[in-house]
């Protein structure tokens, strides 16, 4: 392990803020900058969200901009991230509810595991976890595991996903349970 050291090492052709007069290690000073900033954040959230929002207004031009060099640099690394994220939350569910470590459709006799066709399902609604209808794929991933995978979530095929919002069960696998229940 290096220890820090106390004075920061600075790019070619860059000038230091505080004119190279350093006295404690960068991390602890960033560290203490990040700690202000969440303290002063807690304070106000509507303020910051304001401020940063005017900022993001005012400079819009160069932020899209900026974004998009962004993603065309960091396109693939930003999509391989969101799969693993997706084939995580998504284990993480058929675990818990399926009883498999592979990603699979819960609804009885489908059995679909192609994680292209699998998407998530409210058990009880979207409303019953507060979650509104602009949170959608990743932001939903990232919610749930953020929220440490609370109960509630199901992995469904989109099939089965569709046919049980209209129904509490699955039309389309129903003749499975009957098939079942007669043999």
């Amino acid at each position: 392990m290096l220890l820090p050291s106390t004075k920061t090492q600075f790019k070619k052709n860059q000038v230091p803020w505080n004119k190279g007069k350093i006295l404690v290690p960068l991390d602890e000073q960033r560290r203490k900058i990040n700690k202000r900033a969440r303290e002063r954040y807690a304070k106000d959230p509507g303020k910051m969200r304001r401020k940063n929002r005017a900022k993001y207004q005012k400079n819009r031009e160069s932020e899209l901009a900026r974004g998009a060099r962004y993603r065309k640099k960091y396109g693939k690394e930003i999509k391989q991230r969101i799969k693993d994220l997706t084939l995580e939350v998504y284990s993480h569910y058929s675990q818990t509810i399926s009883k498999s470590d592979v990603p699979v459709c819960a609804c009885i006799g489908c059995g679909e595991k192609h994680i292209e066709f699998l998407t998530l399902d409210h058990i009880n609604g979207r409303k019953s976890m507060n979650h509104g209808p602009s949170l959608k794929a990743e932001k939903l991933c990232r919610r749930l595991k953020q929220d440490g995978y609370p109960k509630g979530m199901q992995v469904l095929c989109w099939n089965c996903n569709s046919a049980k919002s209209n129904d509490p069960f699955c039309p389309v696998h129903e003749w499975f349970k009957y098939k079942q229940k007669n043999s």
